[in-house]
């Protein structure tokens, strides 16, 4: 079971902003995208 602090929650509560942030990084909505997809996922 998922506590209040897992990481799913956390990145449902930030998903909005960890985009905006990775898209200012990368300039790429490609690469901003596969990045907001891997990190919930832990891949690498």
């Amino acid at each position: 079971m998922a506590g209040p602090d897992s990481l799913e929650t956390l990145y449902e509560a930030h998903a909005g902003a960890l985009f905006a942030y990775a898209l200012n990084l990368t300039r790429s909505e490609t690469d901003a995208r596969t990045t907001t997809i891997i990190i919930p996922r832990g891949e690498e």
